[in-house]
């Protein structure tokens, strides 16, 4: 999860220099005084001679006094010019918001707490013309606390009970970020890399061994596939708040998922390919954000991969169902994508992105890829690229031109949908068929599987135009075609080959809530599962009136009053398989043949409020069975019918 932070602390505004040259400095001392929530900081820096700079600080800061070049400035202002062609000094004393504030917030914002502290203090995206830095930052807080900032560790002690860490990043940087807390550092050396785990006292030390393994981990797998690391740190900071942000040299994590497995395996691993993708290569935005598509690829995917084929498929299916799930409407071309804001987004910008790159491999052959990766690397480090850059890479590596694959993919909107026609086996055992796809058309590779009596051949034919027929002779006799049977193309899956899910409630912008119990109680719980889980929010009505606008409804209630109004609405009963196991359970079906519908049903009020946590995390699960607030069950409805596939009769 690659942090673009819009809010900013500070925007010196300095012009985007070269890879490489000379970035303006920024040399940072501060004191942060968490019980106080008070920060004193000391900024010495050079602007380049240009334009009028102005220096500005986020609303969260209360500013309390300034100066810059000695003068004093109005803390009522919302910018101040700043001197450029010269070191200028900047001075200021403020207060930050609270734990509780940023808690209550709904984008991350500054905060300081004895819990935690969390500081954006130079955002170079941020103001009238971006650009690039380094700097030399030096961090003081209560000697209990420990505090770190992306980069390179330079010195750190304590006195007069303070604890003082002086980080330093000489590479190019978009932005500067502080952390503190009440932390226990642990430390391993990885050949000349230092791993630092900065966790909370109540965090097993093990945990913190772990976790500094599997960094080692990710980092030789990812220098080995794309270039050597370029740093020479990398942190995991635990956070107070329900975060997961990536930086250079550091990822900031919520304490409260530091235990889970996915978070130390693929969330782990993605964002320590970050170091290379958006960070060490940074993200040109106006042209699209590539980042999150090719390390959703190399690490979530990879690491699915690396388990099996069948964790793979899994994965890919997951996608294209994803994807099914979103409306017209949703499904934007991955080109527009420059951040996730909600889960539409993350299907096209993370989904449909890494499956471009799954194709691409397919297209070229994995070594032509694999070159293209470190040619990309080896020619953007440390400036910005755009997609154009990365099909440049590709198109070298695979000595061909590529544009009219990354135009498709990357431009258009939607998918291709296939259909199967006129399947049959001919006497001198060939199989003739015939394949249509939505038009416009697709220049499309598309996976063929023929299973015969001596075993599974496997196949790949073009279809460039609206329809197209094939005659493919196996070498022995076929008894199943099945087209793309292990979802290696992008496409929109027939409604009958994939199972409602809850994410198809979860992007629904149209989803009404339906209450079936009168209890005040039950109402509020009903009211924070949807405020939680849907895009829409919460929007009541009952379930004849869904029913009636054709809408997405989510059910909420006690299993009794759930299947009452269930059975008065004419709606699929609870599935014999969920019976009455756990405290709660969540399961969805579609009613008028494909409208989404998803109940939550607990055995009391204070059973479903536990669900509401957690039932988003599972957006590719047909059905839940919670123990209170852990999942003890879950799983995927199997498709209704396989259209892209035919049994060859005698």
């Amino acid at each position: 999860m690659l942090l673009r932070l819009f809010l900013f602390a500070i925007g010196l505004v300095c012009s985007l220099a070269p890879a490489r040259a000379l970035e303006p400095l920024y040399v940072v001392h501060m004191s942060l005084h968490p019980a106080t929530r008070e920060l004193h900081v000391r900024m010495r820096v050079t602007i380049p001679t240009s334009a009028e700079r102005r220096f500005g600080l986020g609303r969260e800061f209360a500013l309390q006094t300034l100066t810059i070049d000695g003068q004093t400035m109005d803390p009522a202002a919302q910018t101040w010019p700043v001197p450029t062609g010269r070191p200028v000094e900047i001075v200021y004393r403020a207060a930050l918001p609270s734990l509780e504030a940023a808690r209550a917030s709904p984008a991350l914002t500054p905060f300081a707490d004895p819990e935690g502290s969390f500081l954006p203090l130079v955002d170079g995206h941020a103001g009238l013309v971006p650009g690039a830095f380094t700097y030399d930052v030096t961090i003081d807080v209560p000697a209990e606390q420990r505090a770190v900032a992306p980069g390179r560790l330079v010195e750190e002690r304590e006195t007069e009970g303070r604890y003082i860490a002086r980080f330093v990043f000489d590479k190019p940087a978009w932005e500067l970020s502080v952390f503190a807390g009440p932390y226990v550092v642990g430390e391993t050396m990885h050949g000349a890399v230092r791993l630092r785990t900065y966790f909370p006292k109540d965090v097993d030390n093990l945990l913190g061994d772990h976790y500094r393994h599997q960094v080692a981990r990710y980092l030789d797998a990812f220098s080995t596939a794309i270039g050597a690391y370029p740093h020479g740190e990398f942190h995991v900071v635990a956070s107070p708040l329900p975060v997961g942000l990536g930086f250079p040299t550091l990822t900031y994590v919520s304490r409260h998922i530091l235990a889970l497995p996915f978070m130390q395996e693929r969330s782990l691993a993605h964002e320590v390919l970050h170091a290379w993708w958006g960070h060490a290569v940074t993200v040109d935005y106006e042209s699209g954000n590539w980042s999150e598509a090719l390390t959703t690829f190399m690490a979530d995917y990879a690491l699915a991969e690396e388990t099996g084929e069948a964790a793979g498929r899994d994965m890919r299916h997951g996608w294209l169902a994803d994807f099914a799930a979103l409306s017209a409407d949703q499904a934007r071309p991955v080109q527009a994508f420059v951040a996730r804001d909600h889960a539409a987004s993350q299907v096209i910008g993370y989904n449909k992105g890494a499956m471009l790159f799954l194709m691409l491999r397919d297209e070229i052959g994995s070594p032509a890829f694999q070159a293209g990766i470190q040619r990309f690397w080896r020619e953007q480090q440390f400036r910005v690229a755009a997609w154009s850059d990365l099909r440049a890479a590709f198109e070298a590596a695979a000595q061909r031109p590529l544009d009219v694959f990354f135009r498709q993919w990357l431009e258009r909107t939607g998918a291709p949908q296939l259909t199967l026609r006129g399947v049959e086996r001919a006497k001198d055992g060939t199989v003739n068929f015939t394949l249509i796809q939505s038009d416009p058309p697709y220049q499309l590779a598309v996976p063929v599987v023929i299973e015969t009596v001596a075993g599974a051949e496997r196949h790949v034919v073009r279809l460039n135009t609206a329809e197209s027929h094939y005659a493919l002779r196996p070498a022995a006799r076929a008894t199943v075609l099945r087209i793309d049977p292990d979802y290696r193309l992008f496409r929109r899956l027939p409604l009958e080959e994939v199972a409602p899910i809850i994410r198809s409630l979860i992007v629904a912008p149209n989803a009404v809530v339906a209450i079936a119990d009168t209890e005040p109680d039950i109402t509020n719980a009903g009211r924070d599962i949807a405020a939680r889980l849907l895009e829409a929010g919460w929007r009541a009505s009952d379930v004849d009136k869904a029913m009636e606008a054709k809408a997405p409804l989510l059910l909420v209630g006690t299993a009794p009053r759930v299947a009452d109004a269930l059975t008065r609405a004419g709606l699929p009963p609870p599935p014999d398989q969920l019976g009455d196991r756990g405290t709660a359970r969540v399961w969805t079906a579609r009613y008028r043949g494909d409208i989404p519908l998803l109940v939550v049903e607990g055995q009391d009020v204070d059973a479903l409020r536990q669900t509401a946590a957690a039932i988003r995390h599972y957006g590719a699960s047909s059905y839940l069975v919670f123990e209170g607030s852990k999942v003890i069950d879950r799983g995927v409805w199997p498709p209704t019918a396989r259209p892209l596939q035919v049994e060859l009769k005698n």
